[in-house]
């Protein structure tokens, strides 16, 4: 019990750096800040655009930062929103889906943060 309240805890403490306010794909292309409180994220318009390319979906649709929830020990991540997943398969990543989630890789999740700062983020879900 003492453990799983120590991990709760520090599960927590990664988690609160999590930006919680989703903006619109066709928002950040007219102007690339999320703006949460006293933080502003600014987001690489390029990375926006190459975004906006591939997707058939419209862009006011898209809520930017899309978050992974990643079970703790799990080597894999799930989106809840099916057009999260729908925009990660135009991009040409392979989504499952498993219980009304989006299931993807661990590594493949770690790869499109590294990649496209402040368009993807994680959470690990105890």
């Amino acid at each position: 019990m003492v453990i799983e309240n120590i991990l709760r805890e520090e599960i927590l403490g990664i988690n609160r750096g999590i930006i919680k306010k989703r903006v619109s794909l066709k928002k950040l292309l007219e102007n690339p800040v999320i703006e949460e409180g006293n933080r502003k994220i600014k987001i690489e318009r390029e990375m926006l655009e190459d975004i906006a390319r591939v997707t058939s979906l419209p862009l006011s649709s898209i809520f930017i930062p899309i978050t992974f929830f990643i079970p703790s020990g799990s080597y894999e991540g799930y989106l809840m929103d099916s057009r999260d997943a729908r925009l990660l398969r135009d991009m040409g990543y392979e989504i499952y889906e498993r219980n009304d989630r989006f299931w993807i890789p661990k590594h493949k999740i770690r790869k499109l943060i590294a990649r496209y700062p402040g368009i993807f983020q994680s959470v690990i879900v105890p």
